[in-house]
């Protein structure tokens, strides 16, 4: 398939073009659009602008062990596939709302199983919600009200507009940003965009991100009134931990935040459950949440669809006739460790660096154009981008809003829905 004979008029300049590269879908984007390469103008985010202006190949074909083939024969391909196996493992999931109903929709179908590329960290969450509960805030919320903001175990970097957005806004309703403090707690953290408009610098308390469990336990008794006999906890002072104390209980909103790969050491969902648990123990007397900043690589719509749809997050298998979850059993590394799956269906349309675990199982990958396979799989289908090649929706990171993404070029890809809808109606 050559770029150019697909090409549709569009726009050249669109203005207000939401990211789907950033889990916190910033809406604020203006780009140009010339011989379809795209080009971001009012920000210099580093990862908004590989996402948009990465150089497209000079080939859009659909491949069958290599060789360009056309849609319908790759689908076919793909479908056969899929019918042979006693158990399709659909892995990656990196697409819009659509895209992941008709995944689902097949999984269903044929008794697969589902998970998400990040669903590692997703269950660092899950895990902590299920033995802890939480009271968690939104991205308008901490913009508005959150006086102190207080990231443990992570700077936000991955995000790298979130202090520019949400931290540091030209306006807010009820709080000036002059005055919001923001404290880092952990290790090796890049805290330069914690540094306020006026020059004022964030707090630090140095501790290695394992010891997180422990220091938040140990705020937590300190904030309820606990004479703690320790000098130090997990690395850091009780005499620091009081200053944060007494800082939280002082401040009229206070969100903790974390973001969960970040919190990669085992049983880290013990990190996640603590912070809950200093969250709830303010919230006697007084307003606080916490905030889990993940949602990259349509993490936070898979999730979303996948809930609304069986009453589970991920980790789904449908081999009974009826969604069953599994937390550890159905992970994507367990599945092909174990040779539970005789099939691979990897999606990845938002990053091109997201590619399928290697596997000898047959495998089909349903990817962004550009990506750069180590092996060669049974079918390789280019799909379009949610955002630039293809409306869509996609829910943002807080969970809360679902977002319309545009279509600002047409260079004849796809969508996943389309191609799964295709699939079903072959199956």
């Amino acid at each position: 398939m050559n770029i150019a004979t697909n090409q549709k008029a569009l726009p050249s300049n669109v203005v207000d073009v939401p990211n789907p590269f950033c889990g916190t879908l910033p809406d604020d984007l203006q780009i140009t659009i010339s011989d379809n390469q795209i080009k971001v103008t009012n920000t210099d985010c580093p990862i908004t602008k590989a996402g948009f202006e990465r150089k497209l190949p000079s080939s859009l074909s659909p491949q069958v062990n290599g060789k360009d083939v056309d849609l319908n024969t790759a689908i076919a391909r793909a479908t056969s596939i899929i019918k042979k196996s006693n158990n399709t493992l659909f892995a990656g999931l990196g697409t819009d709302v659509s895209g992941n109903r008709n995944i689902l929709q097949i999984a269903d179908k044929v008794g697969g199983t589902v998970d998400h590329m990040l669903s590692e960290g997703v269950m660092r969450n899950i895990l902590a919600l299920s033995d802890h509960g939480w009271v968690m805030s939104t991205l308008t919320e901490i913009k508005n009200r959150a006086d102190l903001v207080i990231f443990v175990g992570t700077d936000a970097t991955e995000h790298s507009r979130f202090h520019e957005r949400i931290i540091w806004p030209e306006e807010a309703l009820f709080v000036e940003r002059e005055k919001r403090e923001v404290v880092y707690l952990g290790k090796k953290l890049n805290t330069k965009p914690g540094i306020s408009p006026n020059g004022k610098k964030p707090t630090t308390i140095s501790c290695d991100i394992p010891e997180i469990p422990a220091i938040m336990n140990a705020l937590n008794a300190l904030i309820e009134g606990t004479s703690l006999q320790a000098k130090k906890v997990g690395g850091t002072t009780i005499t620091n931990l009081q200053k944060l104390a007494d800082k939280v209980t002082a401040a009229e909103y206070p969100v903790f935040i974390w973001s969960p790969p970040k919190l990669n050491f085992p049983n880290a969902e013990l990190a996640v459950g603590a912070i809950s648990d200093v969250v709830r123990t303010l919230t006697k007397t007084q307003r606080a949440a916490g905030f889990s900043l993940g949602g990259g690589d349509a993490a936070a719509t898979s999730i979303a669809v996948c809930t609304w749809q069986t009453g589970y997050p991920t980790r789904v298998s449908f081999a009974k006739g009826y969604p069953e979850y599994n937390p550890s059993r159905f992970s994507t590394e367990e599945i092909l460790s174990s040779d539970q799956a005789d099939a691979l269906v990897w999606v990845s349309t938002i990053s091109s660096n997201k590619l399928p675990p290697e596997t000898k199982i047959p495998t089909i990958v349903i990817g962004e154009p550009s990506m750069k396979l180590k092996t060669t799989p049974d079918v390789f289908i280019p799909a379009g981008t949610p955002g630039i090649d293809h409306k869509g929706l996609m829910v943002r990171v807080d969970a809360v809003v679902s977002l319309p993404m545009k279509k600002i070029r047409d260079i004849g890809l796809p969508s996943v829905a389309h191609i799964f809808e295709k699939i079903y109606q072959k199956l």
